[in-house]
């Protein structure tokens, strides 16, 4: 692996004569962005040492032309070569590589194939047993709320499953060990078949615990090669980390696209003279940011080749922009001390040096606005990686840039929903296109533009329409809004109009006041502030969620949309300076310029780390071989040593975890100098890896798992060679220069005010049209010319369009950057009324909450939070539509954010893997404000929970208390989902609650899990909280904590208190986002919106009850009935009757057994959870889940029955397997899908001193209109399952069987989903149980469709016969016992057809 030591280094490449050319293509879906550099000879008579003279020259060319060219990147080069040479070149012939320097290129070869799923028919290898890993993947539905729980096809289209099994053994289970070796005769015999009779060319390999042992991947690839395939990857090769789904996938995107890419690449090369391109400097870009060459493209690494160029292109611009102000600040501290004097801060010096120290490297948002899509990221001096995303639906484990993607862009359409407005996900595409484009589309977000005045037809190329010769057509999109805006005020006024009625029939309320009506301008300003909303909404994920303020970064935005939001982005996110490079048009291509080689690779490690810190010989060894390789690599690539960078990972996890970190050797050094300065005499080892890896993982976390031993699970290596472009040259040797707009002494000659070609109206928020907007030409703006807002900066070459809003003003650098000034709005902000008058009380940032609460401040908050829970005051103006779409993203993105933060922080399996968790923003009195889309029996019954401590605390909450309980009474829903509240105060007022429930490990009881199949009360489930002030005036009482843990009987009371700990930070971060909301809104204006908000939810959900009663053929007040049983017999009943002029219903549970002596029993809160759930499927738009859903809804529970228990009773079932039932029976009642699997099939296993928990997949019940999903989750959970490889490594099992269970769905004119089968094998004694459903009672079909199969548990003895263990059973296991569990399928839809 590793090069010989004495090899002689590369030599350096030599250069093609000149004129030579140097071109970067970015290949996109639309247009292909190309950034080139020609070198020419001096002139006649230069100094022999005078360097070439450089041109650059920008292209942009239509990604597809077939009228014009064959492909885009070749024409881009041939014209650049005509330029050149001055001999222009015939289209399509092929190119001479003379003067060729070097190629690099971006391309979307790979990501659109994936997304059109157009690559090659593929097949997968896998272990014996586990052919179901990928169709079964993580178990989760991508969308919560779909009943058809679609997710997207598989890649591969035949499975082959190889006799062969490799285990882990050993104290640790880390040794592999091979148990079956590879059946190669049997393997070479599906193969063979597959391409003689199938013709498939194309496979991909993945062995379980191939990342440790790579012998039967090896041979399988070769018995493949030989057999006929032409593309083999193994998953091993590709990344060999631990995780079997995410590694499996990545071998199958490789081999599916990878011959794609191939193709493209070879048609490339066919369009030169001499298709090796010898001499010439021909590298892709990767996901990683980095380049490698052609032949080491590979898919895999290829899906998000543009958007790193791109992010590789502003971060080297904020690299040089820092690398500058560094120079300035040594030539200062060079300087003579006299000219400290001149009022230049940067270059008073004492004793020579400076007093201001150089800037910390800057923090940078990456904006990259496209047509149907936007991409952000983030820059602080290095790449942000990680190592495993979710690419177009494909789960990949290889090193990728950050990038987070939301669906919007330029030809995002426009819509409502329930009175919100909505950008996207849906685009217009290209064709037809926004309305303007005169292609007969529907409005789009540049329709919006167009409407405001800020994109100009005689400023954008007139290529649209039949001929494509005429401008944008702005009268089209004034009509496509316009139907919008007309859409949007009939909502508003009959809204407004049953209000009216209402309050009409009560003569004690005053009419509410006429809704407002929105002008066209109005409305698409609102759906342009609504689509900034929901771009900002990954941008704080990526700062705010990861504890960085977004303040404090600039935006940098490119792209051809960007321009035209840039600053109402950066007056969102409260960013003061917005960069818009020179090239922003064409980011990627310049990125690409600038960009590195880079060669990563990584090998399996095990072991742990030594006492002190240090790595053993094993692992440096592993370090120096993978660090030989990457060098040679590099060297391949004619890459000199000099240049080179290498940097050497440790990836660490604590022993008892999954949640690892890569550890720079770099880091570990420090680590061990610091600690060998502050040891008495020195000494201790060079690389202290454990001291890093504790600051990083507190950093993270915000503490330390102390006593725990580090697992060292891979080596990794990232070699960098250093650009040598002549960008890069030129970047690297550029010296520092003053930045115009400093005032008289920027160094530039100071500033003028950039020419303006005309004026234009222009409509802004606040003052409405600005008929004089200043109109700026790109061209005219030289270093040093300034520009006021309002103003229109237009490039219409490029397509491109700058919006300078009023208030800001925008600079250009000396490098022709374009800087644009944001101020920093501070304004009071006028609470009321509350009784038709306004009030003097002012929020905001300008009145301090007050702690102790008194006085009239105090009295006139609460005032607020009475008259926002109550319904509002008389004088209470309707709602914005405009602000109320904004602040649903706003309450989504605080709820969203605080379930990252609990993700990142926990430690264990369930919350941290299986996602087992969810948070939630509450009203003053516990009803919900939003719930980010986490577990689906959490929604209600977590409401339920806030309400009880509520009204059972009173005036006892004080600011500094977090609350803990997961008692059924108090709101619960089985005792490991423990639930911790903490209030938002403002004056001394609660004014929100933030509450997150997680699923915990092991909270005692009589079996580990604290799931007992046969409790019969709830004392025998474990600890019962009702209320537990966990912190209280701001103290951490831990030590409440492990006494209701340890006298439960606990089984691992430290991680328990880990996952506490951080569901307490996940709070702690939700109240924070609440105090930046009401600083930057007002209270009143947070507290309105709220309530609008939860009013609109309702408004949908009525609207729904009313189409169902229409569409059932019911009577003005009508019903619709249902039953269905549980396995014990148990009946569930339920009545919905509806109101249809009311728009309202009555849920009633009457008729349902009474509670039962096991524990199938739900608590109250289930009920409210699964009828909120099968609302918000109904209402099937995209509106903010919150209180509002039950508002229209009087649900009623017969008092000791099965859905209302005593408090008493056992409900460990109820909340896994009951709610599902509950949500069964209601959507049997209002007809809208078939059974689905009606269960959770809830596994636990472990002893004396551990614990493991599992729900398993089943069918989907089909509908009207789909087939039912194949192992899938289904309804009231949607947690991921744990990992194969993961399992293995962490817990005396084996995996023997993980697979669809074919035949199960029921048939129908829509078949059900398949169940799947899962087969574990012990290793260890353990006590093993399993709670389930649907073991005797088939999930129904409906309209004539079959019914399901029925699930089974089986276990086996040593390998002997089976023996059925029905549906709850706790059972203790040995080494050699088996366990098959075989999940129900979903109940078909509709008669079979023939």
């Amino acid at each position: 692996m590793a090069a010989a030591s004495g090899s002689p280094p590369p030599s350096p490449p030599s250069l093609p004569p000149l004129p030579r050319l140097s071109v970067a293509i970015d290949r996109g879906g639309t247009f292909t962005d190309v950034f080139a550099q020609l070198e020419r000879s001096p002139p006649p008579g230069a100094p022999p040492d005078t360097p070439p003279a450089v041109e650059t020259v920008v292209l942009k060319l239509l990604s597809v032309d077939p009228t014009a060219y064959a492909d885009a990147p070749l024409e881009a080069i041939r014209r650049l070569l005509g330029r050149l040479t001055g001999a222009p070149l015939p289209v399509g012939a092929p190119l001479p590589t003379r003067h060729l320097r070097s190629v690099r290129m971006a391309t979307t070869v790979a990501t659109n194939a994936l997304l059109e799923r157009a690559g090659t028919p593929t097949v997968l290898v896998l272990t014996a047993g586990l052919g179901g890993v990928l169709a079964i993947g993580s178990q989760a539905r991508p969308a919560l709320f779909d009943l058809s729980a679609a997710r997207p096809p598989p890649l591969y289209t035949a499975i082959v499953e190889a006799t062969e099994r490799v285990v882990l053994t050993g104290p640790d289970r880390q040794t592999p060990t091979v148990e079956v070796p590879l059946d190669e005769a049997a393997l070479r015999a599906d193969l063979r078949r597959l391409h003689a009779d199938h013709g498939y060319v194309s496979v991909a390999v993945a062995l379980a615990h191939s990342y440790a042992f790579r012998d039967h991947e090896a041979a399988a690839a070769r018995i493949a090669a030989e057999e006929g395939y032409t593309h083999v990857t193994t998953s091993a090769a590709a990344m060999p980390t631990v995780g079997l789904v995410a590694r499996a996938t990545t071998a199958v995107v490789d081999a599916y696209l990878t011959p794609a890419i191939r193709g493209y690449v070879a048609g490339f090369r066919a369009g030169f003279t001499d298709p090796s391109l010898e001499g010439v400097d021909v590298q892709f870009m990767q996901s990683d940011g980095g380049l490698c060459t052609v032949d080491a493209f590979r898919a895999f690494r290829a899906v998000l080749s543009g958007p790193a160029a791109g992010v590789v292109g502003y971060g080297r611009a904020a690299a040089r922009q820092h690398e500058l102000q560094r120079r300035v600040v040594e030539a200062a501290a060079a300087a003579p001390s006299s000219g400290a004097g001149r009022g230049d801060t940067a270059a008073a010096t004492r004793g020579g040096k400076p007093l201001v120290p150089p800037p910390p490297p800057p923090a940078v948002i990456g904006v990259d606005m496209g047509g149907t899509s936007t991409d952000v990221s983030r820059y602080a001096g290095d790449l942000e990686l990680v190592f495993e995303a979710t690419v177009a639906g494909a789960r990949l484990a290889a090193p990728q840039l950050d990038i987070l993607t939301v669906a919007a862009g330029g030809g995002s359409a426009l819509s409502l929903r329930a009175g919100l407005l909505a950008v996207g996900p849906e685009s217009v595409g290209a064709h037809p296109g926004p309305a303007a484009y005169r292609k007969g589309g529907g409005g789009a977000v540049t329709d919006a533009n167009v409407v405001l005045g800020r994109v100009l037809p005689a400023h954008f190329p007139a290529i649209f329409g039949p001929t494509a010769d005429q401008p944008l057509d702005v009268a089209a999109s004034r009509a496509a809004v316009g139907r919008l805006t007309d859409e949007l005020n009939a909502f508003y006024a009959a809204e407004a109009e049953a209000a009216a009625a209402e309050r009409g029939e009560d003569g004690l309320k005053a009419p509410p006041p006429p809704p407002r009506v929105l002008s066209l301008e109005e409305t698409a300003l609102g759906f342009i502030a609504v689509a900034n909303e929901a771009m900002c909404r990954p941008i704080r994920s990526l700062t705010e969620a990861k504890g960085h303020d977004v303040r404090r970064h600039e935006l940098a935005v490119f792209g051809g949309a960007g321009g035209q939001h840039a600053v109402a982005l950066a007056r969102s996110l409260g960013v003061t300076t917005v960069r818009l490079h020179r090239y922003a048009g064409l980011l990627s291509a310049y990125g690409l310029a600038l960009a590195d080689s880079v060669v990563e690779v990584q090998s399996s490690l095990g072991g742990h780390l030594g006492d002190d810190g240090a790595a053993d010989g094993v692992a440096m060894d592993a370090l120096a071989s993978l660090e030989a390789a990457a060098r040679a690599e590099l060297g391949r690539r004619r890459v000199a040593p000099e240049a080179v960078r290498v940097s050497r990972y440790l990836h660490l996890r604590y022993e008892g975890t999954d949640f690892g970190l890569m550890v720079d050797e770099a880091d570990a050094a420090a680590a061990a100098t610091a600690a060998a300065a502050g040891a008495a005499g020195g000494g201790g080892p060079s690389h202290d890896y454990a001291a890093a890896f504790a600051t990083a993982y507190e950093a993270e976390h915000g503490f330390t798992l102390r006593g725990r031993a580090l697992v060292m699970d891979d080596a990794r290596v990232r070699a960098v060679g250093a650009a040598a472009t002549v960008l890069a040259a030129a970047s690297a040797t550029a010296e520092p220069s003053g930045v115009p707009g400093g005032g008289d002494d920027g160094g530039s000659g100071g500033v003028v005010d950039a020419p303006v070609a005309e004026t234009t109206r222009c409509y802004f928020d606040g003052p409405g049209w600005v008929d004089d907007t200043s109109v700026v030409k790109a061209s005219s703006l030289v270093p040093g010319a300034r520009i006021r807002g309002p103003a229109i900066v237009v490039d219409p070459s490029a397509g491109a369009t700058v919006v300078i809003e009023p208030g800001c003003a925008a600079t250009v650098e000396a490098d022709g950057d374009l800087v644009v000034s944001v101020p920093r709005e501070v304004a009071d902000r006028e609470e009321g009324p509350l009784d038709g008058s306004p009030t003097t009380v002012a929020d905001g940032g300008d009145v301090p909450p007050s702690v102790d609460g008194g006085g009239a401040t105090r009295s006139a908050t609460a005032a607020m939070v009475a008259a926002a829970v109550g319904g509002g005051g008389p004088g209470d103006p309707p709602p914005d539509p405009v602000r109320l779409s904004i602040f649903g993203h706003r309450f989504m993105s605080i709820a969203e954010q605080c379930g990252r933060v609990l993700q990142r922080t926990a430690i264990s399996v369930n919350i941290k893997e299986r996602l087992d968790f969810s948070v939630a923003l509450f009203d003053a009195t516990g009803g919900l404000v939003a719930n980010a889309p986490h577990v689906p029996v959490h929604l209600g019954s977590m409401q339920a929970a806030v309400r009880y401590q509520v009204d059972r605390l009173g005036d006892a909450w004080a600011p500094g208390d977090v609350l803990l309980a997961n008692h059924p009474s108090a709101g619960g829903t089985h005792l490991p989902d423990v639930t911790v509240i903490t209030p938002v105060y403002r004056d001394g007022v609660p004014v929100f609650y933030v509450a997150s429930r997680g699923h915990q490990t092991d909270v005692g009881g009589a079996t580990p899990g604290s799931m007992p199949p046969f409790s019969t009360t709830l004392a025998e489930e474990g600890m019962a909280v009702e209320s537990m002030k966990l912190v209280e005036g701001g103290v951490f009482h831990e030590d409440r904590l492990v006494a209701a843990l340890s006298s439960a009987g606990c089984r691992c009371v430290r991680d328990v208190l880990s996952d506490i700990k951080a569901q307490v930070a996940a709070n702690n971060k939700g109240v924070t986002l609440v105090g930046d909301l009401i600083a930057a809104e007002g209270l009143w204006v947070v507290l309105s919106y709220m309530r609008h908000i939860q009013t609109a939810a309702s408004a949908a959900v009525r609207s729904m009850l009313r189409r169902v009663s229409l569409d059932a053929g019911l009577p003005p007040v009508g019903t619709l009935r249902a039953t269905d049983s549980m396995d014990d017999g148990s009946v569930l009943a339920v009545a919905v009757t509806i109101d249809r002029a009311a728009g309202s219903g009555v849920v009633d549970f009457t008729g349902t057994s009474p509670a039962v002596a096991g524990n199938t029993n739900a608590p109250p809160a289930i009920a409210a959870s699964a009828v909120i759930y099968t609302l918000r499927c109904l209402v099937d738009l995209d509106i903010p889940l919150n209180q509002g859903c039950l508002a229209p809804i009087t649900l009623r529970l017969p008092p000791g029955s099965l859905l209302s228990p005593p408090a008493s009773a056992a409900v460990v079932g109820g909340n896994v397997l009951t709610s599902q039932r509950v949500t069964d029976v209601l959507l049997r009642a209002f007809g809208a899908a078939a059974a689905s699997q009606g269960c959770m099939n809830n596994l636990t296993f472990g002893s004396a001193n551990t614990s493991y928990y599992e729900t398993i997949a089943g069918g989907a019940g089909a509908g009207r209109s789909w087939d039912g999903e194949s192992g899938v989750h289904t309804h009231m959970t949607n947690t991921r399952i744990t990992d194969a490889e993961v399992l293995e490594r962490r817990y005396p099992v084996v995996l023997r069987e993980w697979a669809l269970r074919p035949g199960s769905g029921g048939r129908g004119a829509h078949k059900g989903g398949s169940g799947v089968v899962r087969t574990l094998e012990f290793r260890a004694p353990l006590t093993v149980s399993i709670l389930s459903e649907r073991r005797e009672i088939s999930p129904w079909g409906a309209s004539g469709g079959g019914d399901g199969v029925r699930g089974e548990n089986w276990l086996s003895r040593g390998g002997g016969s089976l023996l059925r263990l029905g549906g709850k059973a706790t059972v203790e296991v040995v080494a050699g016992d088996r366990l098959r569990i075989c999940t129900p399928g979903g109940g078909g839809w509709g008669v079979p057809r023939n």
